[in-house]
């Protein structure tokens, strides 16, 4: 475990190493740039008198002016990065919105879909009842039309009965006729 802290430090301690070094980099940069620039401003000059405290005050004045301008340009990123963290989150809330509505929209639809599949199932129903009322109704006329038939039949059936008795009977009045003939003559005879 100590081995994994020793490391750590030894990583920390190099960074650190690493960035003074570049820190210094920079700074030393810098004043080469001011050196550089204070040549130039000498040979302007011409080999006039300086006076140190002026240009003392024009390197704090330019350094100043520097770190002004660093701390403007990290304020612009800042309101850029703001800004566009802002436009990302009103198009967020956009997006949600439309994504809401989208879902309302839906569910809408969705519940338009079952009130006429609602509506659909009842007018089903009734035309289930109304087909079956339709088969009642037919049933009951084939049941009547079943009953006038026999009663028909059964009407035929007793006319053909009664004149089939009717002509027994009038049969048995021709036979009784002629045997009362046939009496008759044979008495006369």
């Amino acid at each position: 475990m100590s081995g994994i802290w020793e490391a750590l430090y030894l990583v920390a301690g190099t960074s650190l190493a690493v960035w003074l070094v570049l820190l210094v980099i920079k700074s030393r940069r810098r004043l080469q740039l001011r050196l550089d620039q204070h040549k130039r401003e000498m040979e302007d000059r011409q080999g006039a008198p300086m006076d140190p405290f002026a240009a003392l005050a024009e390197l704090y004045a330019d350094d100043a002016r520097a770190k002004e301008e660093a701390l403007l340009r990290r304020q612009q990123r800042q309101q850029a990065r703001q800004q566009r963290d802002e436009a990302t989150a009103q198009r967020d809330a956009e997006r949600q919105q439309r994504d809401a509505e989208r879902g309302q929209r839906d569910a809408e639809r969705e519940l338009r879909d079952a009130e006429r599949e609602q509506r659909d199932a009842v007018r089903l129903q009734r035309d289930a009842e109304r087909v079956e009322r339709d088969a009642e109704r037919q049933l009951r006329d084939s049941e009547r039309q079943q009953r006038d038939r026999e009663r028909q039949e059964r009407d035929v059936q007793r006319q053909l009965d009664r004149q089939q008795r009717d002509a027994d009977r009038e049969q048995r009045d021709l036979l009784r006729r002629q045997q009362d003939l046939q009496r008759q003559q044979g008495h006369r005879n």
